[in-house]
């Protein structure tokens, strides 16, 4: 048997926190639930013969999932016009936003230029990400551009107190072709695939952690105060609750 512990009141902001109706926890039969993990704060709902193991994926949050891809480029000046969006979205909720996103492009020497309904376009140049707060992952060196030829960028770092096998690391770590290298200086090339693909690849990670909802599924407020006043609990079969048990992205 399944007993599964859903929210009986809202929480806070909805981003956040639990919604009334939300499921908090699955377990299996004869599970030790905790004093505070009872009505009127939660409910719970008992299915005979169904395996826990088996709907675990209800308690995933709505998160975005994000879809970056090139309005334009510039290969000239290496610069890319970015647009990025949310591919899980419903009728009403998870258009991408401005604001859930702006600081991660920033962070990379990028900008914001247009913004429409469940999209941000934004520009980047390479020789930017190269010299930007997320590319040194928070060190903010002294770095400038030797030259740009073709799809590579040579570049020069100072870092005062950094050992030359500490930037050599680094460097290489970050797919750099170190040139010539001494305590606290270094020259490196590096080509734009791999910029561009660390710049890409780090913006969909950190957007892909912005929650839409606190939990995806739920259970309809009406039954949760259908369970209240029975007492907190009650008991469905697999069927019921699968019938009962609603999916946010698909209203």
């Amino acid at each position: 048997m399944a007993e599964i512990l859903f929210c009986a009141s809202d929480r806070g902001a909805a981003d956040q926190n639990h919604e009334k109706g939300d499921i908090v926890h699955v377990a299996p039969d004869g599970w030790q639930w905790g004093a505070r993990e009872v009505a009127p704060s939660f409910v719970r709902v008992n299915v005979p013969g169904l395996n826990p193991s088996t709907i675990t994926d209800r308690l995933e949050n709505w998160n975005i999932v994000p879809v970056i891809t090139v309005v334009q480029s510039d290969l000239a000046t290496d610069t890319f016009r970015l647009r990025i969006t949310n591919s899980k979205v419903n009728s009403q909720l998870g258009a991408i936003t401005r604001a859930q996103v702006e600081r991660f492009i920033t962070n990379w020497g990028g900008s914001v230029v247009s913004v429409a309904a469940n999209e941000v376009v934004f520009d980047v140049r390479i020789t930017d990400a190269l010299m930007s707060l997320a590319w040194w992952e928070g060190a903010r060196p002294q770095v400038s551009e030797d030259s740009f030829a073709s799809d590579t960028h040579t570049m020069t770092v100072q870092a005062p107190g950094v050992s030359a096998q500490r930037l050599r690391a680094f460097l290489e770590e970050k797919g750099a072709v170190v040139l010539a290298v001494q305590d606290g200086q270094a020259t490196y090339s590096i080509g734009r695939a791999r910029v561009r693909q660390d710049f890409e690849d780090d913006l969909a990670e950190k957007a892909s952690r912005v929650i839409i909802r606190r939990k995806r599924f739920y259970l309809d407020p009406i039954r949760v105060d259908q369970i209240l006043t029975a007492g907190g609990v009650a008991n469905y079969t697999a069927t019921q609750l699968n019938n009962r048990v609603r999916d946010r992205l698909a209203e």
